[in-house]
């Protein structure tokens, strides 16, 4: 199932609350309420485990085939905003946000500039959470780690709406900037 523009609808996934305080940002010592926020509609709701698939936009958009080096996946936290927005909570020192910052970076004078691509991916192969939260040396993938792990290469696709490759193995894809 393919679902874009208006069809997504991300409340129809089970996205759970976690932790009562949740989605407040009261409860974390800010004098704002969700409503004010914007995060309001999504209850506190979060994705929880699953890789978060970026790219520096120095790679973004070679031709097929070329080689990606910057190709990262990460696990962190993505609250649920609305029917089709989550927002990211990662790291500074995490290379996804190290990406983001290179792409806000890229779209500084330059309106017509998308942001930067991600992929949710939930599934796939056992080894990927693992291999997306080893620390691993700059410059050494995390689907290489998984390949070597799984004792054979991690078959990927293309995304269907972004210049990324995910698991083809994956179950959910969340396609987005």
């Amino acid at each position: 199932v393919v679902k874009t523009g208006e069809q997504i609808d991300l409340f129809e996934l089970p996205i759970i609350k976690c932790w009562p305080n949740d989605g407040d940002p009261r409860k974390c010592g800010y004098d704002i309420s969700p409503e004010q926020s914007g995060t309001a509609a999504g209850q506190g709701r979060f994705i929880t485990f699953a890789g978060m698939y970026t790219i520096h936009p120095d790679d973004a958009g070679k031709p097929e085939g070329t080689p990606r080096p910057s190709r990262n996946i990460g696990m962190y936290r993505a609250q649920l905003i609305d029917k089709n927005h989550t927002a990211m909570h990662w790291h500074m020192h995490h290379d996804g946000a190290r990406h983001w910052r290179a792409w806000k970076e890229k779209q500084k004078g330059d309106t017509d500039a998308k942001g930067m691509p991600c992929a949710i991916v939930l599934g796939g192969e056992a080894v990927l959470p693992y291999a997306a939260t080893a620390p691993l040396p700059p410059g050494i993938s995390e689907l290489l780690f998984a390949g070597f792990l799984n004792d054979g290469a991690i078959p990927l696709v293309k995304c269907k709406t972004i210049d990324l490759h995910v698991p083809a193995n994956a179950e959910i894809v969340i396609e987005g900037y």
